[in-house]
């Protein structure tokens, strides 16, 4: 699961309408108080720290342009910042600057293209999470991650070499309101890796007999999105 840092001057409901404070498939961190938070940035493993600016603090783009353009943090995949300020430019650590007020597909598809997780359609949620793939009537078993997920189907990232059209039980891990859920779907096609890996990955298709599954999945993606 990604961790992220939410560092900002609002409230945590200022952040609701956005929906990133409940998002139950990261492990988001928010902090108001900058200090505390620079130094949780420092010293934790975050994936991504997400800036809001402080119209009120002058120091705020040379921290910007200056302090955060210098940091080496082997765990962070990348800065976003949330702005009012025209003057920052996209350079360094940074993968997106967002001009606020903020709308809740520019921050998904900010954080999807920061961590490297693509979005594949509009009503394909990007979910990452462990699946335990099991074949009926084998002992064979395997684990895998899922990249997006949606009420018929996902896309999933594994070591494993699988089959096309061969049907597995896919049992969802980690996530509270789907740690247990079991579901069965077919593999329809393997997606092209955007850079080189070892992994594969695969669109999977969920099987119409389990209805109450799917509505359970389209249940927690209500929740979190």
């Amino acid at each position: 699961m990604f961790k992220i840092l939410l560092l900002s001057k609002s409230s945590p409901s200022s952040w609701d309408n956005v929906g990133i404070l409940k998002r139950k498939d990261f492990n988001v961190i928010f902090e108001s108080n900058f200090e505390e938070g620079f130094q949780k940035l420092l010293k934790e493993n975050f994936d991504l720290f997400i800036l809001e600016e402080n119209p009120f603090d002058n120091t705020f783009l040379f921290f910007v342009n200056q302090v955060l353009n210098q940091l080496k943090i082997p765990t962070l995949k990348g800065i976003l910042i949330c702005s009012i300020t025209k003057d920052l430019k996209e350079i360094g650590p940074f993968k997106k600057i967002l001009f606020t007020p903020l709308e809740p597909d520019d921050l998904n598809e900010a954080i999807a293209k920061v961590l490297n997780l693509k979005q594949r359609a509009s009503r394909r949620y990007i979910v990452r999470m462990h699946l335990r793939i099991d074949e009926e009537g084998t002992n064979f078993f395997t684990t895998c991650t899922t990249i997006n997920l949606n009420k018929g189907g996902m896309l999933i990232e594994t070591t494993k070499s699988l089959p096309i059209g061969k049907v597995y039980f896919w049992t969802f891990q980690g996530a509270k309101e789907l740690d247990g859920l079991t579901i069965k779907g077919r593999i329809v096609n393997e997606a092209k890796m955007e850079t080189f890996s070892l992994n594969f990955r695969y669109g999977v298709q969920f099987l119409e007999e389990c209805k109450e599954a799917i509505e359970k999945i389209e249940e927690f993606l209500k929740e979190i999105y």
